[in-house]
């Protein structure tokens, strides 16, 4: 039982991730100034770029599940539809990171049947 919660908790995760980034993406970078009634800035506090965000969210489980076919596909079809609906400001660092899982299926995959089912984008993982 324990490794069907862990299935469930992996899913529901990288359906969060992705419904996170997808919001993310469509809105503007928070100002990191706070601003007084008069508007002047008052303090200023770090915030994540989107570019930081997208890292955030994929780099770990980029280089984690490198040897995972369900990770790489997943990866890909996350990658595939938000750079599909995301505005075209913010593609560059989602297409960094689809370029990044291409380079890792084919240095790790040797075995074309392999390579061919880790490279086939599917949110479920499976085919």
């Amino acid at each position: 039982v324990p490794r069907v919660r862990a299935r469930r908790a992996t899913s529901h995760g990288d359906r969060f991730r992705h419904e996170a980034l997808a919001l993310l993406a469509t809105r503007a970078d928070p100002d990191p100034w706070i601003r007084g009634d008069d508007g002047h800035p008052r303090a200023w506090i770090p915030v994540a770029s989107w570019s930081d965000r997208v890292s955030l969210a994929l780099d770990e489980i980029r280089v984690a599940g490198r040897g995972s076919l369900q990770v790489q596909r997943r990866l890909l079809a996350l990658l595939d539809d938000l750079l599909e609906h995301a505005p075209a400001g913010r593609r560059p660092p989602l297409q960094t990171q689809r370029d990044a899982v291409e380079r890792a299926v084919l240095e790790t995959f040797p075995d074309p049947l392999d390579r061919a089912a880790a490279a086939t984008a599917d949110m479920i993982g499976i085919g």
